[in-house]
């Protein structure tokens, strides 16, 4: 049986889902630094998202020396989420007092699910190279679409 995936230089299991993505954008106690900066950003405007996610997320992933594998598992799942009609897309979306988790407090996002269908595409054309060498056919964005 195949080792479980691991976060790269730790022996914690590497769990992704949806919300994995809101990761760089939580201003718990940086309202002042992150927030004014992010308050900038409108998450609902796709451009704006795309801008966001070059200059948060991305960088994230290379910091923390994300492998193909771990990039394949967060794809895997943002694509299972998007073609359930049961996935909550606004719960990951809410302040979480107990996990100490805020976005900005002006990022209303208008429509959750189209939201994440928006990061999933840009998720697939940043990494689609990576993707193709290692023989990762994910399922193509405007396919999921429809389900909205």
């Amino acid at each position: 049986m195949a080792e479980p995936l691991k976060h790269p230089g730790s022996d914690i299991e590497f769990h992704a889902d949806p919300s994995l993505l809101l990761a760089p954008f939580d201003i718990y106690d940086r309202e002042e630094s992150l927030g004014q900066e992010l308050a900038a950003y409108d998450p609902n405007d796709p451009q704006q998202l795309l801008q966001l996610l070059d200059r948060y997320f991305f960088p994230c992933c290379e910091q923390a020396s994300w492998s193909t594998a771990h990039k394949v598992m967060l794809t895997r799942s943002l694509q299972a989420a998007l073609q359930s009609l049961q996935y909550d897309f606004a719960a990951p979306l809410q302040d979480s007092h107990d996990d100490c988790f805020y976005l900005p407090a002006n990022w209303r996002i208008q429509a959750p699910r189209q939201f994440f269908l928006n990061a999933y595409s840009i998720l697939l054309k940043r990494w689609a190279a990576e993707f193709a060498t290692a023989g990762f056919s994910p399922m193509p964005a405007e396919n999921l679409r429809h389900l909205a």
